[in-house]
């Protein structure tokens, strides 16, 4: 698929927990070295959420921070898509529903003081890893059905990608504990003429393209074996016992990591030239790859020597952003947003630049957006004191938002039928 360049991203938001699992203390679990672990993954340490940092959670929280960016609120959104498989949560109904429910909609606190309800449709593109891309390009052919089948030229969607890993994966699984993490992104996507009446919020320049240049996704369904997860409940027979040691164990998530590693290789390297031929542009055009932060041996196949042998704690010796996979670990759906946040908020984006942003993951799916930025650029920060400073945001915070979220469980609990 291809865009005009008159559609882009407008505001970013992420979260990912505050808590930090390192290898030394997931090396005593898997009986291993530390640094076996990072031979392996090339990660260091990984967000693990606590009870109140829920996918719903966090997914709101990012959303949040990305209208805030745009200079929205919530009851001027006109769609939700999220990237969210809610694994170990609700089942039913999606997950975007709940993040809706969070952000305070549909019964809305205006400017002015009354309520407004805004019961803009919100459903989940669910693709793994690949959701935000998925979610990226349901958002794109909205605001396309708005403006030719509407004659609405204003549409603003929220995208939410993300997942809480934790909840499926087996700690004594080496390959899936050393790897999977937790967190969420998010971006409004909307036209930028119509953004650009919002002051601060776009520099559009109408001499080159600019926003969304291409987006290319694709899916494997016969490799569905090699990453997958059953729910937790399975239900065959009517007479079957439940709670079985099997069915335990089918809860977990499980991978082929030698056979995910050779597919992801090569379905990355073939969706980021699919994508930046459909974008125009070559490698020496492109300012920041900000790929899926999957294992830091996989990039460096796809990326070879633009990755330094050594990766610090800076991000600014490569324009191969890798920090998030060695710092944060790998966060499933919502590895890309958040790495897009990151470079936004800490001033490392400008006007003009160009961005490629590719992903693989569970189905197998895989895909590959080209960006070419449009928003002013941020006050530059150290990058050591901007995660400083991110790990210290307390406004909005989970515990709100997580009370919020009892109240809808204890509502479901409450519905007549057996538990």
């Amino acid at each position: 698929m291809k865009a005009n360049g008159a559609i882009g991203i407008t505001g970013t938001g992420s979260y990912v927990p505050r808590t930090r699992l390192t290898n030394e203390q997931l090396a005593s679990v898997l009986d291993t070295e530390a640094e076996a672990i990072y031979r392996v993954t090339g990660i260091e340490q990984r967000r693990v959420r606590d009870e109140r940092e829920n996918i719903y959670v966090m997914g709101a929280l990012a959303g949040l921070r990305a209208l805030e960016d745009a200079r929205l609120r919530p009851d001027q959104i006109d769609a939700i898509y999220c990237g969210i498989d809610p694994i170990g949560e609700v089942s039913v109904p999606a997950a975007a529903n709940l993040v809706q429910y969070l952000m305070g909609m549909p019964l809305l606190q205006t400017k002015e003081g009354g309520k407004a309800p805004n019961y803009c449709p919100s459903c989940d593109v669910v693709a793994g890893c690949c959701g935000p891309l998925f979610a990226l390009e349901a958002a794109v052919g909205r605001i396309l059905t708005d403006r030719h089948l509407r004659n609405k030229r204003d549409t603003k969607v929220l995208v939410v990608a993300g997942d809480s890993m934790s909840n499926v994966v087996n700690w004594r699984d080496r390959e899936t504990a050393m790897v999977f993490a937790d967190g969420a992104g998010a971006v409004v996507v909307e036209g930028l003429e119509a953004a650009s009446s919002r002051e601060g919020v776009v520099a559009f320049d109408t001499s080159r393209p600019m926003g969304i240049l291409s987006i290319d996704v694709a899916s494997d369904g016969d490799k569905a074996d090699l990453l997958h997860q059953f729910s937790q409940k399975r239900v065959t027979q009517p007479a079957e016992p439940s709670g079985s040691e099997d069915v335990a164990k089918r809860h977990f998530v499980h991978m082929k990591g030698a056979e995910v590693y050779r597919h992801a290789v090569r379905r990355l390297t073939a969706s980021l030239k699919a994508a930046m031929e459909q974008a125009g542009v070559r490698d020496e055009d492109i300012d920041h790859y900000l790929p899926h932060q999957a294992n830091l041996q996989i990039l460096r196949k796809v990326f070879g020597d633009a990755i330094p042998k050594q990766v610090h704690r800076q991000v600014d010796g490569s324009k191969v952003y890798t920090w998030g996979v060695v710092w944060e670990g790998n966060c499933s759906a919502g590895t890309l947003f958040i790495a897009l946040d990151q470079y936004n908020r800490s001033g490392r984006l400008s006007p003009g630049m160009t961005l490629a942003m590719p992903t693989f993951g569970a189905g197998l799916a895989w895909g590959t957006a080209v960006v070419r930025w449009h928003k002013p650029a941020k006050p530059r920060t150290d990058w050591e004191t901007f995660q400083a400073n991110r790990d210290r945001e307390k406004d909005p915070g989970p515990e709100a938002l997580y009370a919020q979220y009892l109240d809808m469980v204890s509502r479901m609990e409450a519905a007549p039928g057996p538990r």
